[in-house]
């Protein structure tokens, strides 16, 4: 145990390199985004900024003050990672300049009809009303959509109205999500070899970076599950009590936007604590018994808070619910994929990697094909890798909790979802952990 947290302590803490072709991309990633600055800035602040209460001039400045902070704690958190530093910087350029595409997207395809829009206009109702009476309007309930124009509220109050200020905000907070499940994976595989595939994809994939650089629910979503992965992964190599502080944390995060989501993760989270190869003897026997009874009540108690995700009344109506929310997302934009639910669970294995490219009706699903086709080829040359992680995953706790939240999520969404645009936006919450999957043997 003591020579296992030695090594997850060291994992975290020391320097490694990019591989030559990951250096390139990183460098090539970093040139482009410098290059382009001039075109993703315009769309940031130049589209909708002359609407808004609050000068261009006194935007711009807060969202460098953001810049600039994110870039301090970025130098604090790899003072001793050159490499690290590099790549965190280039993402977070990555972030702001997928808020201006973000921002290209909802005027010019989607002609303001998002729920970046929707939050915004609400909380900029919000804020205009506490400017007048200064009384903070708090929704009733207070979590699901109502939180994103909530917080969206408190930023308003703090740094003015201001779509491209709260946009900068979310997308530092999935930004940071990202790096707490970089720090996640150095601690659950402290034996790996490939901390530099990790951390380029969780702060570089195209569809992670953009999805959550907007304010959106997956921003949310992408902070609180990162921050709560990193503490089960300490929970679990003995690192005190900092661990169950950041997974209770991270759980609470991400309930306050999405209950049914927090609860795949506290099901994924606490299968592995109970049924662990480590827990033998009576005591495992005791735990078994008392965990197993606690599994099922914190089973109950999340499923119940996400009735607003799924409108289920019983556990009976299951199928019957999960066909109605397909059914209801089938009519979203031009990008449906509606079948049959059994069709969809045979084809759940594939979430990652759809639309396929004779699925592809527009210019939106063949970046999200593109991607996908990358994917499939790692997963394919890293199939062996998956395997012996796989085989291990009842002595390595991190691992039982990866495939665990993989399978949980697959079978949820594959079943719920009919749409590729709404499937291309909600997969980010499961695209780093599933990858993580075949990253971790160090063989």
């Amino acid at each position: 145990m003591f020579n296992s947290l030695q090594t997850s302590r060291l994992a975290e803490s020391a320097p490694w390199r990019l591989s030559p072709r990951l250096s390139s991309i990183v460098n090539l990633t970093g040139v482009l985004l410098l290059v382009t600055a001039p075109f993703w800035l315009f769309e940031l602040f130049g589209i909708y900024e002359e609407y808004a209460p609050i000068s261009l001039f006194a935007a711009a400045s807060t969202v460098a003050l953001i810049m600039g902070v994110n870039y301090v704690l970025i130098l604090h958190c790899t003072r001793r990672h050159p490499s690290l530093r590099r790549l965190m910087a280039v993402g977070m350029l990555a972030k702001m300049a997928a808020a201006g595409l973000y921002i290209t997207m909802i005027v010019r395809l989607y002609n303001y009809a998002t729920d970046t829009t929707h939050y915004y206009y609400v909380a900029q109702s919000m804020a205009t009303s506490y400017f007048q009476t200064g009384t903070l309007t708090i929704p009733n309930p207070l979590w699901g959509t109502n939180f994103p124009a909530f917080l969206a509220q408190c930023i308003f109050v703090l740094t003015g109205i201001s779509l491209p200020v709260a946009m900068a905000i979310f997308a530092s907070m999935s930004f940071w999500g990202a790096y707490f499940i970089y720090r996640a994976f150095c601690t659950g595989f402290p034996d790996s070899t490939r901390f530099d595939m990790v951390a380029t994809f969780a702060f570089l994939l195209p569809s992670c970076v953009f999805w959550t650089a907007s304010i959106t629910k997956d921003s949310v979503v992408m902070l609180g599950a990162g921050i709560a992965t990193y503490g089960f992964a300490r929970v679990h190599q003995r690192v005190g009590l900092q661990g169950y502080a950041l997974l209770v944390t991270g759980l609470a995060v991400t309930m306050t936007v999405r209950p049914h989501m927090a609860g795949i993760l506290a099901i994924a989270f606490i299968f592995p604590h109970v049924f662990g190869a480590n827990r033998t003897g009576m005591s495992g026997l005791a735990l078994k018994v008392i965990g197993i009874p606690a599994l099922v009540a914190l089973t109950w108690f999340f499923v119940s808070q996400a009735e607003t995700y799924v409108q289920m009344g019983d556990l009976s109506g299951g199928k019957a619910v999960a066909m109605q929310v397909a059914k209801n997302n089938s009519g979203i934009g031009e990008s449906t994929y509606g079948s049959s639910l059994g069709s969809r669970l045979a084809l759940a294995p594939f979430l990652l990697i759809r639309p396929f490219p004779f699925e592809v009706h527009n210019f939106q699903a063949a970046l999200a094909s593109i991607e996908g086709l990358v994917l499939l080829v790692l997963f394919v040359r890293r199939r062996k890798v998956l395997y012996r992680t796989l085989a291990r995953i009842r002595s390595n706790p991190f691992a039982m909790f990866l495939a665990l939240y993989t399978v949980e999520f697959t079978i949820v969404f594959a079943a719920a979802t009919t749409n590729f645009g709404l499937l291309n936006r909600q997969r980010v919450m499961l695209m780093p952990f599933t990858l993580m999957l075949f990253l971790g043997d160090s063989r």
